[in-house]
């Protein structure tokens, strides 16, 4: 959303060139995001069970 409010903002303003390099960077990260997303799923799963078994003392 910052994102989208900066490129329209720049957008306004005439720097269409800026607007144009923030959609695309975006649109990047998330292509990325997609293509990734069991690894970054897995990742998250993985350090959330290691914190709330440490939290527990099962460790």
């Amino acid at each position: 959303m910052i994102t989208s409010t900066f490129a329209g903002s720049q957008f306004a303003e005439g720097s269409w060139d800026v607007s144009l390099v923030v959609f695309l960077a975006t649109g990047a990260v998330a292509g990325l995001c997609v293509i990734f997303q069991d690894r970054i799923l897995a990742g998250i799963a993985a350090l959330k069970g290691k914190f709330s078994l440490e939290k527990h003392g099962d460790l």
